[in-house]
């Protein structure tokens, strides 16, 4: 049972702005460091967007850094804000950071949804 909710902005955010993703490899730009321990739950939603005229894969970091949590995108040129996670619930403190193919393209802009479970 969910008994608060509230709407938060990305904790690398400053004021809502974009997160630029500088990072071309592992470990990537942390975006988002989840609520600590279990009690809260951050509904995460990503959306991706590649400033540059070509397309760039970018690979999103969810809580590690091996394959298995890891979702990897490709980006179109100069396209508009793709949604890359849909409010996937998060917590335990686990950063979502993003690399990608090239440095300086993609923005990364979105929302948490916190919530305190019951």
């Amino acid at each position: 049972m969910v008994t608060n909710y509230l709407k938060r902005q990305f904790s690398a955010s400053v004021n809502g702005r974009p997160v630029g993703v500088s990072a071309t490899a592992s470990p990537g730009t942390t975006i988002h460091t989840a609520v600590t321990g279990n009690v809260h739950m951050d509904e995460v939603y990503l959306y991706l967007t590649n400033n540059s005229v070509s397309a760039v894969s970018a690979t999103i970091e969810q809580g590690g850094f091996s394959g298995f949590n890891n979702l990897t995108l490709s980006i179109p040129p100069l396209s508009g804000s793709v949604l890359a996670l849909p409010g996937i619930p998060m917590n335990g403190g686990l950063d979502i950071s993003i690399f990608a193919s090239a440095s300086g393209s993609i923005n990364a802009t979105g929302f948490i949804n916190r919530y305190e479970v019951l």
